[in-house]
């Protein structure tokens, strides 16, 4: 990080298992629990994917089914409001729920 120039004195780098304490604040730690209970990493780290439930493929085919429909329906029509809209689900940066949220 010392390429980049007027960071804040706490800055850390974003990683896995980063654990932040925030009552009182603290600085930035890298968890060891976090990293026994993390399903996520591991299995991208790996070199083929893990295998995808029957049910998450059939809902996975339905949602691009749906999609599919809906592309068609736009292509030869005057867009409506909306047809815009993009859902972007955001991360938390960990693989595993907030403590806080479960009481963990």
């Amino acid at each position: 990080m010392s390429v980049v120039t007027q960071l804040p004195p706490q800055c850390s780098h974003m990683q896995p298992n980063n654990y932040v304490d925030i009552r009182p604040p603290r600085r930035v730690i890298i968890d060891p629990v976090l990293g026994e209970k993390d399903k996520f990493h591991p299995a991208m780290a790996t070199e083929t994917l893990p295998e995808l439930p029957l049910t998450t493929k059939d809902k996975f085919t339905k949602a691009k089914g749906i999609i599919e429909r809906r592309l068609a329906k736009l292509s030869d029509s005057v867009p409506n409001a909306g047809d815009e809209v993009v859902v972007v689900p955001l991360g938390t940066n960990s693989a595993i729920s907030s403590r806080y949220r479960n009481g963990d």
